[in-house]
């Protein structure tokens, strides 16, 4: 296997630091180079993530409104054109979410162009969400902003239970507005991501089922998975670092041929 370079997404707990990646890695070939970049701005994180990794933590956006998720996507587009180019790209969390919708939207506005990279690597994925209104289900209505600028989110139990908790709060003059968000599904996006791709997802995370969704969003000839035993993590036991670096091997050597 010839050397290559991958970028790692930005995450939310900096890889580099917290060495999650490196049992899998020791067992891919030494000749690969991996750039490591952190998310942008501190943050809280999605379930699992704190019980697992020590902070800080960091996002790439907070509320994954067009104006943040574009602006992702234009850091992502930075770091290829500072750093790049890149052959594979790798990313957890929120950075594997991003990483998908990079590629959906790339493909989209460029059906007849190379693809970005030969081959992705998404860890815990997210379902990604879209830039901008031309994709996607419009999942807004999960986030309220008031007239005083609080944004509450889906992980607010208030907001969890629903918009009709907040019929005190609206009569003392608050107003709402739901946010510009929309999200990927893979029951309305036919378009799949096409090239090679892992998918490497815990059998007790409780995100699981949006790994899953990616799945079905990328060919199903060019996909290989690995479904570990831990949670919203990586996993460093030997058994389970080989099943990860196995999954990875299967997809560069369907990339082979690929040119980006």
């Amino acid at each position: 296997m010839s050397g290559l370079r991958v970028l790692c997404s930005p995450a939310q707990v900096p890889a580099q630091k917290s060495g999650r990646y490196k049992a899998f890695r020791n067992l891919l070939p030494s000749t690969w180079r991996y750039q490591f970049y952190d998310g942008g701005e501190p943050c809280e994180l999605a379930d699992g993530i704190k019980e697992v990794y020590p902070g800080p933590y960091f996002c790439l956006y907070d509320i994954p409104s067009f104006e943040n998720v574009q602006a992702a996507h234009d850091l992502v587009y930075e770091i290829i054109e500072d750093d790049g180019p890149f052959d594979a790209v790798m990313g957890y969390s929120q950075g594997a979410s991003l990483l998908a919708s990079i590629l959906l939207h790339h493909q989209a506005e460029n059906p007849y162009g190379p693809p970005l990279f030969r081959f992705a690597v998404f860890m815990n994925a997210f379902l990604p969400y879209s830039k901008n209104s031309d994709f996607g289900i419009d999942v807004g209505h999960m986030w309220f902003e008031d007239s005083g600028g609080k944004v509450f989110t889906p992980t607010d139990d208030d907001t969890v239970k629903g918009i009709e908790r907040y019929g005190d709060y609206m009569e003392e003059g608050h107003n709402f507005r739901t946010l510009p968000i929309r999200r990927f599904n893979p029951s309305l996006h036919k378009d799949k991501i096409n090239i090679p791709t892992a998918h490497l997802y815990g059998a007790k995370d409780a995100h699981r089922p949006q790994s899953l969704r990616l799945i079905e969003m990328c060919d199903e000839k060019q996909v290989a998975t690995f479904e570990h035993c831990g949670r919203h993590e990586v996993p460093r036991t030997p058994k389970q670092a080989e099943g990860m670096a196995t999954a990875i091997k299967k997809t560069f050597e369907k990339a082979q041929f690929i040119i980006a």
